[in-house]
Formats: C-alpha cells, structure tokens, sequence
C-alpha cells in the first residue's frame, strides 16, 4: 500500500474533488516536520475531529512521507477545511506556503482493485521526444564489477530516511528542500563510475546523429552528481520531475541487476505533473490522451541498459517507479528482483531569484522596520548600553586577526561596534532610528536593505549577520540576504548569520507557538519618538526627549497584527509577556514584531542552498542557532552556465 499501518489511500482523480469525511493533506507531515498540535489546532476551527480511540486525534501522519490525513465527524466540516485550504496560499502557523488538498477515502473503504499491474503493450503506440533506452550499454562483467564496488563501499554512505536505500556523490540532494545541497561536501563520484561518463557522452552524441534523439538536443555538459538508489520488490519512487533549477537539461540513468517498467507521465495543460496514484482503469485508459491532457507510457528498462532523458521528456513528463513486486512486459508478468539505478546528472549553479520576489513585503515594512524605528531609542536604553554581547559572536570577533575590514550587516544599535576596537567595522541596517542611536565617531553606518547591499564584491574579511535572518519574511529574501553577504566578502572569508530558534531552553523567558510569530515589545511612552520629530531632528535621543509628556499613543501609533489566518503569524507567547499583562497599558505601547525562528537544521538547510560557501561551524548558542560559513571557489559548477530563474528552495511536491 505504501506505507505502514496504512489507514487511508491516496485520492484518484476519480475521487479527488468527491466530498467526504476524509482529506489528503500534501505538503504536510512527518518529512515536512508539519507540528502536529498547530495543524490540529487549525483543522479543529472547522469542525470535530473524527477519533476511534483514546490514542488517535484525528490526524494520520505516514512515517517519513510529505502528507497526512485528516478525518472529520461529518463531511460538512471536511468541505470546510477543503475550501480553506483550497483558497489560501500561506499557512504560517503549520510551517506551509501551500496544501494540496484532495478528498480521501479509508483503505477499507476503497474499491478493490485488480492486483494485476498495467502492461507495456498498452503504451506501445505512446512516443516521448527527448527520450531514449540503449540496451546493452554495459556488459555482464562490467555490471558485476559496478556492483561488486558498491558491496565493498562502507554502509554509512547510504542514506536510510526513505523507503529505499540511497548514495550522492558530487552533490548531494536534500530530499526535505528538494534541492542540491551546495555547501555540504560530499564524496566526488567513483572512479569505477566516472570512467563511463565518456561513454554515455558518445552514446548521447550518437543517439541524436541516429535519429533517436531531437536534433535540437541540448549538447552535453559535464556529469558532475551521481545518485545510487537501491530497490527491492515492492519499492518504488513517486512520480516526479528532477527539480530544474539546479539540474541540467539531460540527466542519465543506468539500469543494474533487474529489467523493471517505469510510467511516465506526461503533465496536464497547466504544466504541473501529478504526483499520485491512480486506479488500474484510470491508468489503462491513460495509455491515449484524456480530457485532461495526461498521457501515460509504460516503458521497459532492461538490465544494464542506459535511459536518456532530455527536452520534452525531461521537463513535461514526469517518471517514476510504482511499487510492486511484478510487471506485466506484453501480456507476461514477471517478478522484480533487486535493482541498482545510478543516474548521472549536470548540476548547474543556482539561477538569479526574480526582482519581484526580493521585494520586502508589507510584514516586515509595518512589523519590523517601522516597529524597529519606533522602539529604537527604548530598545537600545534595554540592550545596547548593556552591550550584552552573545558569546558565539564574541568569540568569532576576537578569532578575527587585527586591522581586519568587518562588515555588519544588520548592525541595528551597535552594540558590537567597538567590541575589537583593532577592527574596523562598517555597518548597515533598515531602521534608520536604530542607525542613529548607533552613532559613534570611529565607525561607518548607512541604511540598506540587507537583501541588495550596496558593497563592492569580494570586499569583507570577516561579515557578521546577527539577528537580522529572522526577520525576513519570505524564503527567496532569506536566500537572496545569503548570497549577498558571500558576494560582499572576499574568498577564504567566514561569514557568521545567527538567528532566534523555535527550541527554546528553560531559563529563556519565550515559548514560540509557531516559526511564523508575533514578538510583542512593550514601549515605555517616555522613550516613544514621533516620526516627524526624528525626521526634522535627525536625533533619535533628541526626537524621544521632545517627545516626553506627549501623547504618544497619537505621535506614533502601534504596529498591529494583520487580521487573517492565513497570513498573520501567530503570536509567541513570553514570560515577561504574561507580567506585561498585569500591567496597566496607561503607560506602553506595544508593537508586534515579526520573527520566524528556525527549527533545528533549518538553518543549515537554508545556507545548503546558496553555492560558492562550506559550512565550517553551526549550533545552538542561548535560544539561537547559528552558522559559519566559509566562502569559496567551487571549482565543481566552473564555466558552467547558471540554473533557469530560481525556485527556491522548497519546491512543489511533484518536484524531486
């Protein structure tokens, strides 16, 4: 079925948009790290949950998998939740930018369907340009050799978290990001394996001179990732699309140890393949166009054969491998045995991230910047003239040799300005208010957008980026903020980002309900500065001095949370804000500041994502995680042209 302990099937297309008690959620679950209590929380607005025991709350979250089900007592909550997942597009509070959400129904529930899997002959008559099977491409001896070689390799460099055993070499592929993970280094491919890329050039080249390949082929680029996947019968892998951002036009696939039959999957008009399974009627009839414009074709792989995929075969089809433990090759069925799959690929540097998706977003104008320009001189009054100083970024400070050129990206008030006064520091920041209050004779500061940094390249020898990363609202900014600060330092140089984490230790006065929250920060009207009097001062401190005795809940109204939930962040709830509420609101304003703290390896994850840095050193310091990054020459992606426009880095399901 799938999965352990299976209590519900994927929906067909047949049954998708069917009302019923039962949803399929994609996009959420264990592989996604979706938090449980948040998402029941959620789905509990629209109606009761369906329970058949004490230990079952309505959720069924399949191990290692990226959706879940959700049962509810009567289908008019079920078209409830379907309708809200169908319309929003963000869910901060459950960790998701999209749901796929179709109706379900339970295992026991399901028609029964015939155990006979679909046959090549059905799909005989079905052709896929950019397609193309050498038979033979390997001998017998060399099978066994390439085999023998991966037996002999040490079990630790197979990855066990899917239902299949998996190897990267090159790069290796993060299956929770579903991209490349640049940064991590990994093992460069066998010489046992790479002695063949020759050959699969020669055989590329002269599938296109035969005919059996477009003539408008793209040429062949270097092979520079191998990935090894290991099936026993009844694994399979979803159907899917190599994620184009970061892997080339063309990619291979070796065939070992037993012939198996692969569906391809040709997208419906909208371009996006669909990622599940289908009952035997549906995929019989598929093998010739439907009213929706899929096609199917069940194709034969024999052993030691070689597949190329390229053009219309690589980015409109999507392949995979139903599990099952037989095929059916005309009309015959014959048993799986174990297979090894080794698939050669081009990775190519990560593509520029459109303008439009840099822009800074209404969240972070009204509940960062202008918060961070209201509480500017109250916060440093709390923080920088204590100048408490977070000791993983002390301690990175003073490794720094002197006369060293550090830029501070997201300075804020300054408080590390002058902590290596042998340092010459240089520091930017949004909140012009902050910048003020930072004023010290020895150091520069201007006011920027840490997403496009007004440095030259390679100019840093050091560059720090404290709190500042979860403070950006939207993945493509954070990936973009990275980017910059690796472009502004020069090579050799360590980078240090450190940002809020959603695990919080005992002694820490916040408890964070959701990664997407609202901070709330209490402002003392006497440090409150209207607007216009900072702007005509050019003094934060003088502005706050004009400032006391005024109304200030008129000189400058609070930020409020933006209603809806499906863009309003939650709020984290704090120690310090539960005293808060005792107090009388006479005498604050408070302003709700937008974080979204990381989850342990999110981090990591992230910076995974940006080419040209190694990650020297990453944790956990004080209710932060943090990471160093080293920028370097990546000579694996030289003279090797640029991924398409980026998508990155959490791709839609269909994407692998």
């Amino acid at each position: 079925m799938g999965f352990k302990d299976k209590k519900f099937v994927k929906p067909s297309k047949a049954s998708a948009n069917e009302p019923s008690c039962h949803l399929y959620l994609g996009g959420l679950g264990t592989q996604m790290k979706t938090p449980r209590e948040p998402l029941l929380e959620l789905l509990r607005q629209f109606g009761e949950l369906q329970c058949e025991d004490s230990d079952d709350d309505g959720i069924f979250m399949p191990e290692d998998r990226r959706f879940c089900f959700a049962s509810f007592a009567n289908v008019e909550s079920a078209c409830k939740a379907f309708d809200f997942f169908t319309n929003e597009t963000s869910f901060p509070t459950i960790n998701a930018t999209k749901v796929d959400v179709k109706y379900a129904q339970r295992a026991d529930d399901e028609p029964k369907r015939s155990p006979e899997p679909e046959c090549t002959s059905l799909s005989e008559h079905v052709a896929v340009p950019g397609l193309a099977v050498i038979n033979d491409f390997i001998a017998i001896e060399e099978e066994e050799a390439l085999l023998q070689d991966l037996a002999h390799q040490s079990s630790l460099l197979w990855k066990e978290s899917l239902s299949r055993r998996v190897q990267h070499y090159g790069f290796p592929f993060n299956y929770r990001t579903l991209m490349v993970d640049y940064a991590k280094p990994t093992p460069p491919i066998p010489a046992s394996c790479a002695t063949f890329t020759d050959r699969i050039a020669e055989a590329y080249q002269s599938s296109i001179a035969e005919g059996s390949l477009p003539v408008d082929s793209p040429p062949f680029q270097p092979l520079n990732q191998l990935t090894i996947n290991e099936y026993w019968p009844g694994q399979g892998i979803a159907s899917h699309v190599d994620t184009e951002s970061c892997f080339g036009p063309v990619f291979f696939i070796l065939n070992l140890q037993s012939d198996i039959v692969m569906t391809l999957t040709k997208s419906d008009p909208s371009g996006a393949p669909h990622d599940e399974e289908t009952s035997t009627e549906e995929m019989g009839a598929s093998a010739a166009p439907s009213s929706s414009g899929r096609v199917r074709k069940y194709l034969l792989l024999p052993a030691r054969s070689l597949l190329v995929i390229s053009g219309e075969a690589r980015y409109l089809w999507a392949h995979g491998i139903s599990p099952r433990k037989f095929d059916k090759v005309n009309g015959v069925l014959l048993p799986r045995q174990r297979r090894v799959s080794f698939t050669f690929r081009h990775v190519v540097p990560p593509g520029p991230i459109p303008t439009a998706r840099l822009t800074s977003g209404d969240i972070e104008t009204e509940h960062v910047v202008k918060v961070y320009d209201a509480i500017a001189v109250h916060w440093h009054h709390t923080r920088g003239k204590r100048k408490v100083h977070w000791q993983r970024v002390k301690d990175f400070l003073e490794s720094l040799p002197s006369g060293c050129l550090v830029g501070d990206v997201g300075s804020g008030d300054g408080k590390y300005f002058g902590l290596r006064p042998d340092l010459v520091t240089i520091g930017c920041d949004r909140s012009i208010q902050l910048l003020q209050v930072s004023k010290e004779i020895s150091h520069e500061t201007f006011v920027c957008d840490a997403v496009a940094l007004p440095f030259r390249s390679n100019t840093f020898d050091a560059v720090l980026c404290i709190a500042v990363l979860h403070h950006i609202a939207t993945v493509d900014r954070r990936c973009a903020l990275i980017r910059e600060l690796l472009r502004i330092a020069r090579d050799g140089a360590d980078v240090f980002i450190q940002a809020w984490a959603l695990e919080q230790d005992a002694k820490s006065k916040h408890v964070f309900n959701s990664q997407d929250t609202m901070v709330p920060w209490k402002l003392n009207k006497r440090f409150a500065v209207p607007p216009s009097a900072a702007t005509s001062n050019g003094d934060a401190a003088g502005a706050a001095v004009a400032a006391l005795g005024a109304d200030a809940s008129s000189t400058v109204p609070p930020t409020a949370s933006t209603a809806g939930a499906s863009t309003t962040p939650a709020t984290g709830t704090t120690a310090s804000q539960k005293k808060d509420e005792k107090e009388s609101g006479d005498d604050v304003i408070v302003y709700e500041r937008y974080c979204h703290v990381y989850k342990e390896g999110e981090l990591e994850d992230l910076v995974n994502q940006v080419a040209g840095c190694i990650i020297v050193d990453s944790g956990w310091d004080h209710g932060n995680w943090f990471v160093q990054l080293r920028k370097v020459s990546d000579t694996r992606l030289d003279e090797h042209e640029t991924g398409p426009t980026a998508k990155l880095p959490f791709r839609p399901l269909h994407k692998l």
